[in-house]
């Protein structure tokens, strides 16, 4: 592990962060310049790394994604002078999880480089199964959620009000616990797929040839998250909206963690 890895690490968690500050800044109101400025400041850490990174690339001998760096470091820097020259301040937006997505991708697709560990740490391994699990779990939560959602509005639209009893949420309850299991989920999954990816560049890179269509189907999951979070906190869709999404979500997630499991079992 040499300072590039650490760097760029770094550089993904930053991204990853000030994505989420920046999502929240859309429907919190109140809070919403705190959480601007605190997603800004992480992602010129970011930016600054990974300019970083670039320069020091040809002393580390990292050349088999340097264009991939570059796209990344190229669109910050664009972002940076949108913000302070043309006042395009929620630029940032679309541009740190657009960095986020690159980089695990890069990390899960770059060969080997003899920096690997023979002896693998079972905290990284640890801790990426546990917020995968996690993941998993609050997903399963936002896929009930949602279904009881949808459930409850079609009966109140028909009028049936036998549906509902004084244990039923009331649908702005709904709502908030659909936001938060949507939050906390997307949360774990990110960590899983940094954890994942750490674990796969350092110590683990036989993994990409015998898991290759699970790591695909992890970062479209992540991403279909991702678009959920955005169509909810950026685009305001309906909550029926995002309900919907949550189960088309919980189905790719489904398919990640078993359809492809069974599939690669019968080969």
């Amino acid at each position: 592990m040499n300072f590039i890895h650490i760097s760029l690490m770094i550089a993904v968690i930053a991204y990853a962060s000030s994505s989420a500050c920046y999502l929240h800044a859309f429907p919190d109101i109140k809070n919403r310049d705190t959480f601007r400025k605190v997603g800004w400041g992480l992602f010129q850490v970011a930016t600054l790394l990974m300019s970083i990174t670039l320069i020091l690339v040809p002393e580390y001998g990292f050349y088999n994604k340097t264009s991939g760096l570059i796209l990344i470091t190229s669109m910050s820097w664009v972002n940076i002078f949108c913000n302070y020259f043309l006042n395009l301040r929620m630029m940032a937006t679309f541009v740190a999880p657009l960095s986020t997505f690159i980089l695990l991708f890069l990390f899960f697709s770059v060969q080997g480089q003899g920096h690997y560990q023979s002896e693998p740490p079972t905290m990284i391994a640890g801790i990426h199964i546990a917020t995968a699990i996690l993941g998993q779990t609050f997903s399963i939560c936002a896929c009930a959620i949602s279904a009881l959602y949808l459930f409850q509005q079609r009966a109140l639209k028909r009028k049936n009000f036998s549906f509902l009893t004084n244990a039923t949420p009331t649908m702005e309850k709904l709502d908030a616990f659909l936001a938060s299991t949507l939050w906390i989920g997307f949360a774990f999954i990110t960590l899983a797929l940094i954890t994942g990816a750490i674990y796969t560049l350092f110590f683990a890179p036989h993994f990409l040839k015998t898991h290759e269509w699970k790591i695909i189907w992890s970062l479209a999951v992540w991403s279909w998250y991702l678009i959920t979070l955005l169509g909810r906190n950026i685009f305001s869709l309906s909550t029926k909206k995002i309900a919907k999404m949550s189960l088309v979500g919980f189905v790719i997630m489904s398919i990640s963690a078993f359809g492809l499991i069974s599939w690669r079992a019968n080969l």
